[in-house]
């Protein structure tokens, strides 16, 4: 939570990928092109993130917001990151200047969806113990519902099982009833 309310710190990012055309806005245009020196918001924030000795122990986020609207090309994209660990930083310097393999081992990426909402609303509709204080029940229940989850967003792009398989772990959200929500005010 550090890293995203202080403004100096400047280690977070947010994407919203339903407003991304292509995957040039996401990973820069290649070397030859114009505009390619200027990179992209992600590129330039994975660059300035990237550590700068074995003893920088900075983390940067990275949240993309509604992955389940990116392009195909932005998904296949993520691919490297995702495999590797590393990102291809297209941003040339100097002209002649070949890009560059940037670490990103200490960025976590964070994607949202709302892909699954009607099933998770009907979900919460059939099941009302998921609004419960009981956290056996809770637990019980929210693991029924992580795995309707999981097979549902296997059948929704960009969620393909390849996807799926390099991705660490999956959170899924309730909405609040008021009383819950007043409980926290």
């Amino acid at each position: 939570s550090n890293l995203l309310n202080d403004p100096e710190e400047k280690a977070f990012i947010k994407i919203d990928c339903g407003k991304m055309t292509d995957g040039n806005e996401l990973f820069g245009m290649s070397g030859a092109y114009q505009g390619s020196r200027n990179g992209s918001s992600l590129n330039n924030f994975i660059v300035s993130m990237a550590p700068k000795n074995d003893s920088d122990s900075r983390v940067g986020i990275v949240l993309l917001d509604e992955i389940e609207k990116a392009e195909k090309s932005v998904i296949h994209g993520l691919y490297q990151v995702i495999d590797k660990g590393e990102w291809t930083n297209k941003r040339l310097e100097e002209e002649g200047s070949q890009t560059e393999v940037v670490s990103c081992r200490n960025i976590i990426f964070i994607m949202t969806t709302n892909a699954a909402d009607e099933l998770i609303n009907s979900f919460a509709i059939k099941h009302p113990e998921v609004y419960t204080d009981d956290m056996d029940e809770l637990e019980e229940t929210m693991d029924d519902l992580s795995l309707d989850v999981h097979k549902k967003l296997q059948n929704t792009f960009p969620f393909t099982k390849a996807f799926i398989g390099r991705v660490d772990s999956q959170t899924t959200f309730l909405c609040r009833r008021c009383a819950q929500l007043q409980k926290c005010l």
